[in-house]
């Protein structure tokens, strides 16, 4: 391996060494000498390179141009060698060559690797044929065999302690299911219960609150302590408008004018001028 890569290793040391010699060297009496000599030289060769687009034909161009370089890396005058700016000519159109070949070998490799193994199914598919037919008949005496081992196992399921696990089995379900039925009535009848209490306590609210309207509606004004509220005056009123508010009540609840029982209107007429002799 070394003996392999020491000679590129060489070559490759030489062509950086010596452009680097000669660039150094450059004047502006030889630089146009080389540009003219050296650039006539390479655009020919560029062209002729370019100009050809057949693979064969740009693959050959490529390794003759690689075979070219190669050989100039090891003198020791590159920048005037002929053969530097040919093989740079002849290379540089064709650097996509590696890549294509690359595709190329890849795709033809794939295409001869599925031919082959297409071949060797068809020279194995008498054989993978015969297989499954000499197959069938131990799998024919396989299922054969699960299904006596089913019915033997089956019909071993139905003796008499088969049936005693079934029916402690089914036992511990139904015991299972009666709890769970217990628990399902204790819970609707705490539902019920609670609903029976809620009843009762919105019963009774609606009770107190129809009292408490049935106390006002029965609660009269001449049943007041206040004064004020049987003249129906405000508490700020003044003597002409409780002397005025006195005139109204007494032309409406005077005995020998109003309309009510005459106990009753007694009674309304001796709390007005009470309440009209305390104001007054």
């Amino acid at each position: 391996m070394q003996e392999f890569i020491s000679p590129i290793l060489y070559r490759v040391q030489n062509l950086f060494t010596v452009l680097s010699n000669e660039l150094q060297h450059i004047n502006s009496d030889n630089i146009v000498n080389l540009v003219i000599n050296g650039g006539v030289v390479f655009a020919f060769f560029f062209f002729i390179s370019r100009f050809f687009r057949a693979y064969i034909l740009r693959l050959g161009f490529f390794m003759f141009g690689a075979w070219v370089l190669w050989n100039v890396s090891a003198r020791d005058s590159i920048l005037q060698s002929f053969d530097f700016w040919a093989g740079l000519g002849l290379i540089l159109p064709q650097l996509e060559i590696p890549n294509l070949t690359y595709l190329i070998v890849k795709y033809r490799t794939l295409y001869i690797y599925n031919k082959i193994v297409e071949l060797i199914l068809i020279l194995f598919s008498p054989f993978v044929w015969l297989y499954q037919l000499l197959t069938r008949p131990i799998a024919y005496f396989k299922a054969k065999q699960e299904e006596r081992a089913d019915k033997k196992a089956y019909e071993k399921y139905y003796k008499e302690d088969f049936k005693q696990q079934q029916k402690a089995e089914w036992e511990k379900e139904q015991a299972r299911q009666d709890e769970q039925t217990q628990r399902e009535f204790r819970e609707r009848k705490q539902q019920k219960q609670e609903q029976h209490k809620k009843y009762e306590e919105q019963k009774k609210q609606h009770q107190e609150e129809t009292k408490q309207k049935e106390e006002k509606k029965t609660t009269s004004r001449w049943d007041s302590n206040s004064d004020y509220v049987i003249l129906g005056i405000s508490e700020n009123a003044t003597k002409q408008e409780i002397k005025k508010a006195y005139r109204n009540l007494a032309k409406i609840y005077h005995p020998d004018l109003a309309l009510l029982n005459k106990e009753e209107a007694e009674e309304i007429f001796k709390r007005i001028n009470r309440a009209y002799e305390n104001l007054g």
